[in-house]
């Protein structure tokens, strides 16, 4: 095995002579070092080891996205970067055994996801759980090498400029690869509706915390998102795209900024100058509104919306309350709109008609029903402050990102400092450390070389391959 410093990552690589699969242009192999007896897996993705550490941090945030959850994988992440730097798979394992004793404190067994409708069973724990798995380590190693290569754009180039295709790139690559929960039967992976929302939660990354330039939104990018917004429900969310007046991406545009200045219903509780900038409505946050407002108009009927619009003082504070709770929690079992209208609903007494009584909005009145509704903060995804598990996302990767960048500097001076040493002193210090630096192997003593020995005292997460 050859073990050396790689100039273009944040830390070092290790090649593995023996390799057992050569997926394409990732290095899917297993090494062992027969002096260490330390066994090494996936070292060297093809985009780089930075670019792949960012990578793996965000899929792995956003597998889990409760707001519960996130804010303790971003806690064990940034303790265990080291381990990441030279054991995926000893990593995942790692992680699995913290997630199985964190939730042993756990009120409810999926407190730990994104409790909302179908998503609490494609996040939290069924998403951590399914990594002791071998195939779901392969489809979060494969996913991440994909994503690792356009993050090697934009950390290589600060400011770059996304392409259509690099975003669309982001949904296809994660498509039938990665796996967000394991059932009996076989794996669930991510596909139409997830691969979409990962791809959206790959573009917001990308531009609020790496600095990245969205392309214009375009027909292309238009017809990919819409046509998997909605889960089996693909046909009826493009009538009704077309019933609220957005059939193109200039429509589309028009919708988010029609958002952007009315939905200022979160604003004013927003304490952290941190979170300012996610006041705002974007393509991602319409699609969703859109999405929301369908599932009004089949809970409740439109006019029962209406007479809910025209009454917001009757019912306003229990909603505020409401939103705040939501800020909090993160998460509820129906859609946001839902659990907040139906709050406002019960305020003011009003009975909703059976389902087959429910009628929807008239065409003429449509456009302003939506924009209505996400005035009176009746639909709080319109803004991205508004979707809870992303402003818990956003929060952990800026503090991985950091983190991250900090390590890549600090790991180099580590390893330079220790190569400096005298070979003597390297050994003392290993010795101290109580790594074996005379290990037996098949009852015979077998000596290290100086650069075996640096990595394993330079990084201590290595202990946990042995």
């Amino acid at each position: 095995m050859h073990v050396g410093p790689n100039d273009k990552c944040i830390t070092w690589m290790v090649q593995a002579t023996r390799v057992k699969v050569n997926a394409g242009r990732m290095h899917v192999g297993v090494g062992r070092s027969r002096r260490l007896g330390l066994i090494m897996c996936r070292m060297a993705p093809a985009c780089g080891n930075e670019a792949f550490f960012h990578a793996v941090c965000a899929l792995i945030l956003r597998g889990v996205r409760g707001t519960r959850g996130v804010p303790w994988v971003t806690a064990f992440l940034e303790a265990n970067l080291g381990l990441l730097a030279f054991g995926f798979d000893a990593l995942c394992s790692q992680l699995v055994d913290g997630y199985i004793a964190e939730s042993l404190i756990f009120e409810c067994p999926t407190e730990f996801g994104h409790n909302e409708a179908f998503h609490g069973g494609l996040s939290g724990g069924h998403f951590i759980k399914a990594l002791a798995k071998k195939m779901a380590r392969d489809g979060l190693y494969k996913s991440a090498c994909a994503w690792g290569d356009i993050f090697l754009k934009v950390l290589s180039c600060h400011g770059h400029e996304l392409t259509d295709d690099e975003i669309i790139y982001l949904s296809v690559s994660v498509k039938g690869t990665l796996v967000l929960a394991c059932r009996p039967r076989g794996f669930l992976r991510a596909s139409c509706y997830n691969q979409m929302d990962i791809a959206r939660f790959g573009v917001s990354v990308l531009v609020e915390v790496y600095g990245a330039i969205a392309p214009p939104y375009g027909e292309k990018l238009h017809c990919h998102f819409a046509s998997l917004q909605s889960k089996g429900q693909a046909k009826e969310q493009k009538a009704d795209m077309l019933s609220f007046g957005v059939q193109s991406a200039e429509d589309m545009l028009l919708l988010v900024n029609e958002l952007s200045q009315r939905a200022t219903f979160l604003s004013p509780m927003v304490n952290d100058e941190l979170l300012l900038a996610l006041c705002k409505a974007t393509v991602a946050t319409a699609l969703v509104h859109l999405c929301e407002v369908r599932q009004l108009l089949q809970a409740f009927g439109a006019e029962v919306i209406c007479r809910v619009l025209e009454s917001p003082c009757k019912w306003r504070k229990p909603v505020m309350e409401a939103l705040a709770l939501l800020q909090v929690k993160g998460t509820a079992r129906e859609c946001h709109a839902v659990t907040v209208t139906r709050v406002a609903i019960r305020s003011m007494g009003i009975v909703v008609p059976r389902k087959e009584l429910r009628r929807g909005i008239d065409t003429c009145q449509a456009r302003e029903f939506l924009l209505g509704v996400a005035a009176a903060g009746l639909s709080p995804k319109a803004l991205l402050i508004g979707i809870t598990e992303w402003r818990a996302m956003y929060i952990g990767l800026l503090t991985l990102s950091a983190c991250l960048m900090k390590t890549a500097k600090s790991n180099v001076a580590k390893v330079q400092i220790l190569e400096a040493k005298p070979f003597a002193a390297i050994m003392s210090l290993a010795r101290s450390k109580g790594i074996k630096t005379q290990p037996y192997k098949k009852g015979k003593r077998v000596t290290v070389t100086k650069k075996e020995i640096v990595v394993t005292v330079a990084f201590p997460g290595l202990d946990a391959l042995e």
